[in-house]
């Protein structure tokens, strides 16, 4: 598997971080940061070893198409039935 990914440095200890998978923020120095973007990790390290530990802190809820669909079909419905109030 090849990952791909671009981090910025905005200002001290903070980062934009971008991949594939989407754009998160790390907020920390090396060895200890708190990553918010598709949920919310905290990484805790030994600086130049390799070795760290993660933990994923919460997760962000998908919403599935169906459940999309359906509230854009039921906004739809809505409206029509506002409209014909009127």
């Amino acid at each position: 598997m090849i990952r791909f990914w671009k981090r910025k440095q905005v200002a001290p200890g903070v980062t934009i971080n971008i991949s594939k998978g989407g754009l998160s923020t790390s907020i920390g120095t090396r060895g200890a940061h708190v990553t918010i973007g598709r949920g919310t990790r905290v990484t805790a390290g030994i600086p130049g070893s390799g070795v760290s530990v993660t933990k994923q802190v919460t997760r962000r809820r998908k919403r599935s198409h169906t459940t999309l669909a359906a509230a854009l079909i039921g906004f739809g419905i809505g409206r029509a039935i506002i409209r014909r109030g009127r």
